[in-house]
């Protein structure tokens, strides 16, 4: 009997599901072609039976592949749940378990959480440093150009791409950097194939000598494509003779190939939900280990085929496909490594763990939720298990988008804002971020002391920027990209919204904040590594007791899993010599790989974790967590979705600050004196307050000087209100809500509202000057709102080092051509500042020069 016929004879005898039997057909028909192709049998020829034979054979050694996955899926889930029950009974929060914060530190161990297993989140950047430390060379080759956001070295970058598709070009370097591409790349698929998915590395299938990212399309241009348009244009690209069929892994048929483009292309179109099939689990959250297969399915025939899809498609180039295939590929190997096979329904049982101990606790049973039967509420508990899923969603992507073109010109209005409104805020990053470093190495237990020589090190000395990054730590500059011609998406909203990120990219850059940023944060993971490698002759028993800054650096690294015997096997990785070195997480994986020993391998990425982690602390960015809590479930491209945007554009730095500066006052209320713990929590916060507050005090006068007046006095209690806005944790957002808001009408609630907010502010102003009137003791004047608008929304001319000389040169100019009451409203402006304040002004509005030298007496006010 045919295999066929047998298996619908199984189906009616009810031996089989008709959905099981559908599916076996299907599996031996694709195998059944792919062995006709591989033995020229195709077209209307029947079957041999030799060949039917064959697809046998692969068909059930296939299914007993299946059986021995699944077997290992459900051995890997009972290792990830034992050890999740295992955190969950350790970790204490103020004195008691806390089964949810124990749940969102395995998914991200930030914000001083300090868990004590490894996070996905960290997991990730352990990787990625790694990765990046074993490419260095090409990733200084490629840096951006400081100017133009470029990369550099563009004709290296074609010589890769053709020594990707085994076409010599005579370029050592660009094969040295390929090499080196792939050697980062095959060891993190190898690790994601150990921990169960079926991916096959591509040196067996091509003469290419090993895989090639794909570029990364736009859906947006696809869409405008059409299906048949782009199978049309995308097959003579393609080298079918190496690309393997999905589903059998055998030759491709023509028909076969037809097919599966198709596929492909509305998997990219739709993101997969044309394919979707009502089931009970969420849509797209399938087993992560079997999702990456059908990446590596089209494959170019040469290098000037990948150069014509990757221009027609509107992409970055070879660089930035690279650094993508890298950073999805990083993250997966954490999810896999930290949940299981399937991640989305692990965090799917962490929601449900924490549900039911909450439930627990409201019954009055034990339980390791933290609280009592408070949480219960009518028809429910109210145990908070949603941030679970949420915090994973973030991790992920964050929340889908609602409406494309909606959310790309909400985008590209707040690229806009942002490269206005931030210009002048590397002012506030130069005199508080010295402030949160500092607060965040007393915690850590990281001398101060090398802060600025540092810092220093990383601005000016070339040799010290790069041997950050080849110690195993993530090169900034690799994640950032430009989208490299926009023409190709044609006159869409996307084009727009592409192009607008040029703007506040390159500012960031020009006024310093970009580079001041990287400086720090590589300042603060060599600091960290420094710190280690100078107590490597220690213990970590030694040094916890030696002094208090010994206590708390033991305490950071035991928050990452990272105890004695870790320890000991870590720092015998130190090189050796009396001068005090780095130790370095590279150094842990180059022993564990001449050794083959995992266990260090796995203490090494616990080390880089925790170095990480420190540089977030040092210099905070925003963690997933702090962006999923504002963000939550709002989708972009909807009102409550961008209105939420809009509200939270600058609010992720204070709320970062705060939410590290709790945790932190929880571990040190838990080392102090019994009965006397709260003090110590409180102690802790108050110094931490107290020290941002000074560097927003600093800030605040220097704010002052800029806009052409002299110091605030000190001896005032508005002028500490407004340090403790400006530097006690509020950031760029307080910032924001501490600017003059006199020009252009803006109120307090249009700014709590966020900057998208306030400029429908401004706009409603221009439209129509007295509905805002109400809000200023000046008369309305159309003209005078125009020229505000303008001032604020014209880029680069507002960046801290010209905007002195713009506005008084240009703006204030303007303003007193459109306003006749220009000058008595500011001769009135200053009157009230001397009185309410005692500042004069030194370089008022609308003079050209400045009258005199700063009054720095003004300080103090008697």
């Amino acid at each position: 009997m045919a295999f066929n016929d047998c298996i619908l004879s199984a189906v009616a005898q009810g031996a089989l599901e008709k959905d099981e039997g559908d599916d076996l057909i299907r599996r031996y028909e694709a195998h059944l072609a792919s062995v006709q192709v591989e033995t020229k049998n195709v077209g209307d020829l029947p079957a041999t039976v030799d060949q039917e034979k064959a697809a046998k054979d692969r068909l059930f050694k296939e299914i007993d592949e299946d059986a021995k996955r699944k077997e290992f899926f459900l051995k890997r889930n009972d290792e990830v749940i034992g050890k999740l029950v295992h955190v969950a009974q350790t970790y204490m929060y103020k004195g008691a378990h806390d089964v949810l914060e124990a749940m969102l530190g395995v998914l991200e161990n930030k914000n001083n959480a300090l868990i004590g297993v490894p996070s996905v989140a960290g997991r990730r950047d352990a990787l990625l440093g790694e990765a990046h430390a074993k490419m260095e060379q090409m990733l200084y080759e490629f840096r951006r150009n400081w100017f133009s956001g470029r990369r550099m070295n563009p004709l290296r970058e074609n010589n890769l791409i053709d020594e990707a598709f085994a076409t010599a070009t005579g370029d050592d370097a660009a094969k040295g950097f390929l090499a080196a591409f792939r050697g980062a790349t095959d060891d993190l698929m190898n690790r994601f194939n150990e921990l169960g998915g079926e991916v096959r590395l591509m040196d067996d299938l091509s003469p290419h000598g090993g895989y090639f990212p794909q570029p990364k399309e736009d859906a947006r241009i696809l869409a405008r494509m059409g299906v048949d348009k782009w199978v049309e244009f995308i097959k003579p690209l393609l080298g079918v003779q190496y690309m393997r069929d999905p589903l059998t892994y055998g030759p491709l048929s023509p028909e076969r190939l037809d097919e599966a483009l198709r596929v492909v292309f509305w998997r990219k179109v739709t993101d997969g939900a044309l394919e979707m099939k009502p089931a009970m689990a969420q849509f797209g959250e399938g087993a992560l280990a079997n999702q990456r297969a059908e990446h590596r399915f089209l494959i170019f025939k040469d290098g000037d085929a990948w150069r014509a899809y990757d221009a027609a498609m509107g992409s970055n180039g070879a660089y930035a496909a690279m650094m993508h295939h890298v950073e999805s590929l990083a993250r997966d190997v954490a999810a896999l490594e930290v949940l299981g096979p399937n991640p989305a329904a692990m965090v799917e049982w962490m929601q449900q763990f924490v549900h039911h101990e909450a439930a627990k606790a409201a019954a009055g049973q034990p339980s390791l939720w933290r609280g009592g039967p408070t949480i219960a509420k009518a028809g429910g508990v109210d145990s908070g298990a949603w941030q679970v899923p949420r915090l994973w969603r973030s991790l992920r992507g964050g929340a889908d988008v609602g409406n494309m073109n909606a959310a790309d010109l909400f985008g590209a209005t707040r690229n806009l804002l942002m490269a206005t409104q931030l210009a002048s805020t590397p002012v506030l990053a130069f005199f508080t971020d010295p402030f949160q470093a500092a607060n965040a190495r007393r915690f850590a237990g990281v001398p101060f002391a090398r802060y600025f020589a540092d810092t220093a090190r990383q601005i000016f000395a070339k040799a010290d920027r790069r041997e950050v990054v080849a110690a195993g730590v993530i090169f900034q500059d690799a994640m950032e990209h430009l989208v490299g011609d926009v023409r190709r998406m044609g006159m869409t909203v996307g084009a727009i919204s592409e192009a607008s990120k040029f703007l506040p990219d390159r500012i960031m850059t020009w006024n310093g904040l970009t580079p001041w940023t990287h400086a720090q944060r590589r300042a603060g993971a060599m600091s960290f590594m420094q710190r280690a490698g100078s107590l490597a002759d220690k213990s970590l028993e030694e040094i916890k007791a030696a002094d208090v800054d010994g206590s708390r650096f033991g305490r950071w690294l035991e928050g990452y899993g990272i105890g004695e015997a870790e320890w000991d096997k870590l720092r015998a990785t130190a090189p050796a010599g009396d001068e005090v070195a780095m130790l370095r997480p590279i150094d842990a994986f180059k022993a564990a790989a001449e050794t083959g020993d995992a266990d260090l391998r796995e203490i090494g990425l616990r080390y880089s974790e925790a170095v990480h982690s420190f540089i977030e602390e040092n210099t905070p960015e925003g963690t997933a967590r702090v962006r999923a809590t504002f963000r939550g479930e709002r989708r972009s491209g909807t009102w409550l979705g961008e209105l939420g945007a809009s509200a939270g554009m600058y609010v992720t730095f204070p709320c970062n600050v705060w939410t590290s500066m709790m945790s932190a006052a929880m571990h040190e209320s838990a080392s102090g004196r019994t009965g006397w713990k709260w003090i110590t929590g409180w102690k802790w916060i108050m110094g931490g307050v107290a020290t941002l507050t000074l560097g927003g005090a600093i800030l605040t006068q220097v704010r002052e000087l800029l806009k052409g007046r002299d110091p605030l006095p000190v001896n005032s209690i508005e002028f500490w209100e407004e340090a403790l806005v400006r530097g006690g944790g509020g950031g760029v957002w307080g910032d924001y809500l501490a600017a003059d808001m006199s020009r252009g009408g803006n109120t307090i609630g249009a700014k709590v509202a966020g900057p998208v907010a306030g400029l429908l502010g401004d706009v409603m102003n221009l439209v129509n000057p007295r509905l805002l009137a109400q809000f200023s003791d000046e008369q309305p004047n159309r003209a005078k709102a125009a020229v505000n608008l303008a001032s604020k929304l014209t880029p680069v001319q507002n960046m801290w080092w010209l905007k002195p000389v713009t506005q008084r040169a240009l703006w204030d100019q303007l303003q007193a051509w459109a306003d006749p009451e220009a000058y008595r409203n500011w001769r009135r402006r200053e009157k009230k500042l001397r009185d309410d304040t005692g500042q004069g002004v030194w370089w008022g509005p609308g003079d050209i020069a400045p009258r005199r030298a700063p009054d720095f007496s003004t300080s103090w006010r008697g």
